[in-house]
């Protein structure tokens, strides 16, 4: 991966909150050093070796399918270990049906494209992803760090070179500083403006890279308007979900099977139209995977 060099500081500061995927990538991937990723990852995983967090790549994602919420493939940003350890990071910012099936599936298909066609399997790496949300994916479940491996339910033995999965919630971080790096840097994804983003950064130098690395990305036009693109997308999603839950509402007052199946079939095909995921207007809807299928090929 191609690293940038820091551009003339800009004039007129403007700011685009780090909170969105394509600003995450860009503070801890973009730029030569890598004094914020390696902090960023000793916070999310402080059982990680210093040493293993010092040598660190970025392999191909080997995709760009792009996605109806605007983001452009699967991985957000991908990093190998000095002991081969592959990480994959995402940050999803609206609730994703189906996000812990998801997350087995990347961690399959990343373990998959990391090996040669007719390869050994004891070659295959070690992979986690993480899961930066913004929404309370666990419900009530207290805390906003969560960590899951393969294991045997009685030993509580972990299988060897078992996949991992940490999700951390950003809506259940405190207001107070818990003591922890991954609060700081939690606080600092979630700053609305550049004296916030200082404030939290205080004389940590990683983090004052990683904000200098904000102010720059923040002067960018293009990302200014994907910001933009990205906040019209999720408030359209958010109508749209919005007017499911009403319409659904009336069709169940009317206590007609058929008028409720006809307005599931209705909302499916409004949405549809605006590119939502099949798997997602399955689960807002009610329908089968199927039906939304032909609806779609109608």
């Amino acid at each position: 991966m191609s690293k940038k060099t820091m551009p003339k500081p800009p004039q007129e500061e403007v700011f685009i909150r780090p909170l969105y995927d394509f600003m995450v990538k860009g503070i801890f991937c973009e730029f030569h050093g890598l004094a914020p990723l390696t902090a960023f990852l000793a916070a999310l995983l402080p059982w990680l070796a210093k040493e293993e967090i010092a040598d660190i790549s970025f392999p191909d994602t080997h995709r760009k399918r792009k996605r109806a919420d605007g983001k452009e493939s699967f991985f957000d940003f991908l990093v190998r270990l000095k002991s081969g350890l592959m990480i994959n990071i995402e940050v999803q910012l609206e609730p994703l049906p189906g996000l812990f099936n998801r997350s087995q599936y990347g961690n399959a298909r990343m373990m998959e494209e990391q090996i040669a066609r007719g390869g050994d399997y004891r070659d295959m790496p070690r992979v986690i992803t993480i899961f930066i949300v913004n929404y309370p994916l666990f419900g009530d479940v207290p805390g906003y760090r969560h960590e899951f491996w393969i294991m045997n339910p009685a030993t509580l033995e972990r299988m060897p070179n078992s996949q991992g999965f940490v999700y951390v919630d950003l809506t259940k971080i405190p207001d107070e500083d818990d003591g922890t790096a991954l609060w700081r840097w939690g606080r600092f994804i979630l700053v609305e403006g550049p004296e916030e983003m200082d404030a939290i950064a205080g004389e940590d130098a990683a983090m004052r890279e990683a904000a200098t690395r904000v102010r720059y990305m923040s002067a960018d036009e293009s990302r200014r308007i994907l910001a933009f693109q990205r906040d019209k997308v999720m408030l359209d999603w958010r109508t749209l979900n919005n007017e499911v839950t009403r319409s659904l509402e009336r069709g169940k007052a009317e206590g007609k099977a058929e008028g409720t199946a006809e307005t599931r079939g209705k909302i499916a095909m409004k949405l549809l139209a605006s590119g939502m995921p099949m798997e997602q207007i399955a689960s807002i809807t009610g329908l089968t995977a199927r039906k939304v299928k032909a609806l779609a090929a109608k």
